[in-house]
């Protein structure tokens, strides 16, 4: 059954989510995200969408 990620409290160093069950709406699970989690997954995404050019 899908699930629907719900943020649930935001922290100078980190930020809770909360995992939903789509069907009846039950929590199904939680995630800490810190910081360093964050600036990795942003240099990730900013590594990726690079647009990949030629050298004349």
């Amino acid at each position: 059954m899908p699930v629907r990620e719900r943020l649930l409290l935001i922290l100078p160093d980190k930020e809770i989510y909360d995992y939903l069950c789509t069907g009846c709406g039950s929590s199904v699970g939680s995630r800490e995200l810190t910081a360093g989690d964050r600036a990795v997954a942003a240099l990730q995404r900013q590594a990726t969408s690079r647009v990949k050019t030629r050298p004349f």
